[in-house]
């Protein structure tokens, strides 16, 4: 009924974990959660998903409604507020998920404009994730964000999410996987390189979905990275 994605640090001289506490944090009491806002060890830090979720006086209860662009701007105020509580900014960051909503999806372009506005011409990687609903059901969009003290002395590699071209889910998986080499190769680093992959597949997929196997093997065999399956 469930599926868990867990990430763990190491091996740096300072490795202790410890919690980004932002200075000012508005929308809602997150200590009454059984979550932190974001972690960081080392350079590195990791932000909780935000949505545009806020307490209501009014109504006594946390919403997360609006259109679009003012859910986008509420996530992307709440993440850099406790980037702020790290001593980081927009330039800090390396990578970012977006989780978006069926309903949302016609309206993301508009969840993209405040996006770049917010990182104010910084590109990093950006995975866009298709969903049926998120936990705050008015929600159409959740930002999740990661960072580095020194994003241009980063020793891994985010790629962006990939869409393929071709009729079959073999033919769109190898031209992914090429793409992926190209935007490798500028970095000296090839699919022999890669630690992980997340594939997000539609449920359209599942039968020929063991046809993805031969094509993971030919071109990221014989030690393979780890891998996530996502059916969206």
């Amino acid at each position: 009924m469930t599926d868990v994605e867990i990430h763990a640090g190491g091996d740096h001289p300072d490795d202790r974990l410890r919690l980004v506490e932002p200075a000012w944090f508005p929308w809602l009491d997150h200590h009454r959660y059984a979550f932190s806002l974001g972690v960081r060890r080392g350079p590195e830090v990791w932000l909780s998903g935000q949505t545009a979720s806020a307490f209501d006086p009014a109504e006594g209860t946390v919403t997360s409604g609006g259109d679009m662009t003012h859910q986008a701007t509420v996530a992307w105020d709440k993440v850099l507020a406790v980037l702020s509580g790290a001593g980081l900014g927009p330039s800090h960051v390396t990578r970012v998920v977006e989780y978006v909503t069926a309903e949302g999806l016609a309206r993301y372009p508009l969840a993209v404009g405040v996006r770049e506005a917010r990182l104010g011409g910084y590109q990093p990687a950006v995975a866009t994730v298709p969903v049926e609903h998120l936990v705050r059901p008015d929600a159409w969009l959740e930002v999740e964000v990661s960072a580095h003290d020194q994003p241009d002395a980063f020793a891994l590699v985010h790629l962006p999410t990939l869409t393929g071209q071709g009729a079959t889910l073999a033919e769109q998986l190898e031209s992914i996987f090429r793409k992926a080499a190209e935007l490798l190769e500028p970095y000296g680093l090839g699919l022999s390189d890669v630690v992980k992959t997340v594939d997000y597949t539609t449920p359209a997929t599942r039968r020929e979905y063991r046809a993805s196997g031969a094509v993971r093997r030919a071109y990221l065999g014989p030690d393979f990275p780890t891998a996530t399956g996502v059916l969206v």
